[in-house]
């Protein structure tokens, strides 16, 4: 379960025409317009007793974080492979593609549940592209508990594979979940899929995934979706302060990814927010490979082992010891970092904050001093709730969040 991080949301398929009426009078479908979907492919199905098999396996080999279900609340999932309409940089139209799982039980009435995975490096790694994945069928079945699972490939994966990744880019990623959650409504609201909602939606995501969560929750108070209703998200271990996190780095003689700090600045100059100068963060034997290191073709390892884990080597003694004491030739990066930085708000839904004690690729101190940040905007303690995760690292933290977030919607 630990590739649970690795989890992120291909298919070009039917694309949706009001059919006309025969002469014989053959029932029509129902005539519904589509402004967001473009198709959804089904692509697989998994069994009530598949998804039986699969949660009782993942309580088996995760005795610490059971999830509590019982069999006969169980559904068979129908998987889609959804294509859709959203926006790049400058407004541009773009399709993307994500994973929409349903309960196949028509008298059920489903919330749906957007979840965002975590970091990905390679194409495919793309939800759509791993359906018949074991770990990602894991996931899939949590649909059978009663749930529409909305998985969204990001913008770099799956249709967009073309693209590079826009890592940790605020606005893409709020335009590129919150289309995916629209044309899920729209599936729901044409009555051409077999399956029906409550209207409520609740987003879930773990680090990369915990932030895209949190930028897009307050995306979503602010613009909210029609018919739907925010009823909360669950945030975990996520770099939600960018600048910190730039900070923290600075002088770490060690750091286990550090493809994370290439991946960041490298996306930010691919969606045009910063000028295509590497060489200005990272020193010159690295910035010259980072380009072609991020190809959809190598893996985390690979690029890892191209890079430096020690800070110091990695990046250019400038960026580091200068960041502050020269503003004017640093204020792109900061103003960048900043911008895709989630702060504190009066949040309207409840939010739940989740991080690892011993996490070293996202310090715990970020989610600590977001979480005293709303406390300190006098937010209740019922709208924002923080979780440590005691003797958890980056990668063990996943399960016992995953478990506590799925028990207590099966619970309401």
């Amino acid at each position: 379960m630990k590739k649970l991080l690795k989890l992120a949301p291909l298919f070009l398929v039917l694309l949706f025409n009001a059919c006309k009426q025969d002469d014989d009078n053959t029932p029509q479908e129902p005539n519904y317009e589509f402004d967001t979907l473009i198709s959804a492919t089904e692509v697989s199905k998994i069994s009530t007793d598949l998804v039986d098999g699969l949660i009782s396996a993942y309580n088996f080999t995760n005795p610490e974080t059971q999830i509590v279900y019982k069999k006969d609340q169980l559904n068979e999932v129908i998987v889609y492979s959804v294509e859709y309409k959203s926006t790049y940089t400058n407004n541009e139209p773009i399709i993307l593609s994500g994973l929409v799982c349903i309960p196949n039980n028509t008298s059920l009435q489903a919330p749906l549940i957007s979840f965002q995975n975590g970091t990905i490096v390679q194409h495919g790694q793309a939800p759509t592209k791993r359906v018949d994945n074991l770990e990602m069928k894991t996931i899939l079945a949590a649909a059978g508990l009663g749930f529409t699972m909305i998985i969204p490939d990001y913008i770099g994966f799956g249709s967009s594979e073309h693209k590079t990744h826009p890592y940790h880019h605020k606005k893409l990623f709020q335009s590129s979940i919150t289309d995916l959650i629209i044309a899920t409504k729209e599936m729901i609201d044409s009555g051409k899929y077999p399956f029906k909602s409550n209207n409520k939606l609740f987003l879930a995501g773990y680090s990369l995934g915990g932030w895209a969560s949190l930028v897009t929750h307050k995306y979503i108070e602010d613009n909210p979706i029609a018919g739907l209703e925010l009823i909360g998200s669950a945030c975990g271990a996520g770099a939600y302060d960018l600048v910190g996190i730039r900070d923290y780095l600075a002088d770490l003689s060690y750091f286990p990814e550090p493809f994370y700090v290439a991946y960041l600045i490298n996306g930010y100059i691919s969606a045009g927010d910063l000028e295509n100068n590497l060489g200005l963060y990272f020193n010159a034997s690295y910035a010259s490979l980072i380009p072609n290191l991020f190809n959809g073709e190598e893996t985390k390892a690979h690029i890892n082992s191209m890079l430096n884990k020690d800070m110091t080597q990695l990046l250019t003694e400038e960026f580091r010891t200068t960041f502050y004491s020269q503003p004017e030739k640093w204020a792109p990066i900061h103003h960048v970092l900043e911008n895709n930085s989630q702060k504190a708000w009066n949040n309207t839904k409840p939010i739940a904050l989740y991080h690892g004690t011993i996490d070293e690729n996202v310090p715990y101190f970020v989610s600590k001093e977001l979480y005293d940040d709303f406390m300190a905007l006098g937010v209740s303690q019922e709208m924002v709730k923080f979780t440590t995760l005691e003797g958890k690292d980056h990668f063990t933290g996943v399960q016992p969040m995953l478990a506590d977030v799925l028990n207590s919607l099966i619970a309401k």
